[in-house]
């Protein structure tokens, strides 16, 4: 029996391609694709959907808190290397009101490089920093703008206890500009012009 309270922190988290594409308009900065072996190795991901790695039955955990923590993809060429990133206040809206009326989690315990001890990327450190500040879960997220008009999210839920993944989860979304701006320049200038503007060269 899949737990109802892991499915709705995954269905809730499944809605995290707005926290990509629904802001005012402005230059898209497209990133390299990142895949869930990047953020966790070994672990899969079916495409726009969750997959439940643990299936036992859970007595007592909820309602409880839940850590998060962001991931996003720096650094040039094709293989971007994740970095923590401090959630923004307007994220951190957003994560409230995603989660708002979901009673199996009690609070939203947002992870930052400051209280992670830097930053890195391991789950078990991670997960400690989780259960030091009392949410027994943590989920690590990506959001990754991949094309200009394409993003998805990669996440995976943590058991802040022993730091075993309980789920992994993919969300996708295509955006449609419906009023591009397009910047005709020299051929000579496009790279430079692409990169004073954020532009997408072609």
């Amino acid at each position: 029996m899949i737990p109802k309270s892991v499915c709705a922190v995954l269905a809730a988290a499944a809605l995290l391609p707005w926290l990509l594409g629904c802001r005012s308009r402005s230059v898209v900065r497209v990133q390299a694709r990142i895949t869930q072996d990047d953020l966790a190795a070994g672990l899969d991901a079916p495409n726009n959907a969750h997959l439940l790695l643990d299936h036992a039955v859970t007595v007592g955990r909820f309602a409880c808190g839940l850590a998060i923590a962001k991931f996003d993809p720096r650094g040039e060429g094709f293989e971007p290397e994740l970095q923590l990133s401090d959630i923004s206040p307007a994220e951190q809206a957003r994560w409230d009101e995603t989660f708002r009326g979901i009673a199996s989690i009690r609070e939203l315990i947002f992870l930052s490089r400051t209280s992670s001890q830097g930053g890195r990327r391991d789950p078990t450190a991670l997960c400690m920093v989780a259960r030091r500040l009392g949410a027994p879960l943590l989920l690590i997220y990506s959001p990754n703008r991949h094309g200009p008009n394409t993003a998805q999210v990669l996440g995976v839920l943590y058991e802040a206890r022993d730091a075993r993944p309980i789920a992994t989860l993919h969300a996708a979304a295509r955006f449609v500009d419906r009023q591009p701006e397009f910047l005709y320049v020299p051929s000579d200038e496009v790279l430079k012009v692409a990169d004073e503007t954020g532009a997408i060269p072609y």
